[in-house]
């Protein structure tokens, strides 16, 4: 952008939200709709699957589902699923890791809606064994759908692999093949028509262009955090007050210290966005209680005035506050709350 697009930016944001206190996070559901517009485009035709642990907000899975080219849900947790299943979020929803709660498998072996819409993941005999036996605590169980992740490290962002189609091109592992006679020996489960495919780090399907989503036996991608050069236009944001002032171009901004998951270094933190040119002050990072920012723009804000962040996830945000504003035409339109507002926190 330019220094005078960035200036309009700012007071766009400024001015429509000028009625709420901050901290707060919001959402541009302009640039929501073209980022999904772009990711539609470079998946070649491929369903989307939402990956919901970078949402965390009904209305947004909602909205998103509801668009051309995406279809279903990637669930992080198996409680989670069954909540989303139960809200009547999507009827088709993959647990994208293996799950161990037997209390949540017990009670999706129970639920006849559930079963149906649910797909667990599982990565190894033993872990068949545990999800069968959760099972079997159910009085007339209805069978659990299994789908077979070869290489959990990875299947996030590989889409969904038919496992036993005969004119597939893509080779299963063998692992995969055993694991899948396994499961039509277990009673109270049922093989899925999907699995993860595995993925070396030579070839890792990445969403850069259309030509990427052309992965044989592909039948839907996973949307989550961007990868490759995909970085999308900024959707979600927070505004911060600015708090103290101790000196030419700095000034301290209350809370902030929202970390992304991951390795511990600077590409997780959040970072200032507007007014454009602000900087971390690199000793001290994002504070819980307090964060400085640095830049000559910083000489421009007074006590009360805000900056504007980007997150390095959107889950973690959604994890710091109870609602997002939803920016829509200059103004805000609705109000609607994240997981944590909605009472619900999935580790």
């Amino acid at each position: 952008m330019t220094p005078a697009a960035e200036a309009d930016d700012l007071r766009r944001l400024n001015a429509a939200t000028a009625h709420l206190e901050p901290p707060f996070a919001v959402i541009d559901l302009a640039a929501f709709r073209s980022n999904a517009a772009d990711m539609t485009r470079r998946a070649g035709g491929t369903p989307i699957r939402l990956a919901s642990k970078s949402v965390r907000c009904r209305r947004l899975t909602d909205d998103a589902l509801e668009l051309d080219g995406f279809r279903g849900v990637l669930a992080f947790t198996l409680p989670e699923a069954l909540w989303l299943a139960e809200c009547r979020t999507s009827d088709d929803i993959v647990v994208a890791y293996p799950t161990a709660d037997t209390d949540a498998l017990a009670r999706l072996a129970a639920d006849p809606a559930a079963a149906m819409a649910i797909t667990v993941m599982v990565d190894s005999v033993g872990h068949l064994d545990l999800v069968a036996r959760a099972a079997a605590t159910v009085p007339d169980p209805h069978p659990v759908r299994v789908a077979i992740d070869i290489d959990a490290g990875y299947q996030a962002l590989a889409g969904q692999l038919r496992v036993g189609a005969r004119r597939s091109p893509v080779r299963v592992p063998a692992q995969a093949a055993a694991l899948a006679r396994a499961i039509t020996t277990r009673p109270g489960l049922r093989l899925a028509t999907a699995a993860a495919p595995a993925r070396s780090r030579r070839r890792r399907p990445r969403m850069r262009s259309p030509r990427s989503a052309r992965v044989p036996g592909c039948t839907s991608r996973a949307c989550s955090t961007p990868t490759g050069r995909f970085s999308g236009r900024p959707a979600a944001l927070f505004a911060l007050p600015v708090v103290r002032r101790p000196g030419p171009g700095v000034v301290t901004v209350l809370g902030g210290g929202y970390m992304a998951s991951g390795p511990g270094d600077p590409s997780r933190l959040p970072r200032p966005h507007r007014p454009a040119g602000l900087t971390l002050d690199g000793s001290e990072g994002a504070g819980e209680v307090q964060t400085t920012v640095l830049g000559a723009a910083a000489d421009d804000l007074r006590i009360g005035d805000r900056v504007w962040f980007r997150h390095a996830k959107a889950g973690e945000l959604c994890e710091r506050f109870n609602e997002l504003h939803l920016i829509d035409g200059g103004a805000v339109t609705a109000t609607v709350p994240t997981y944590r507002g909605e009472g619900k926190a999935f580790r």
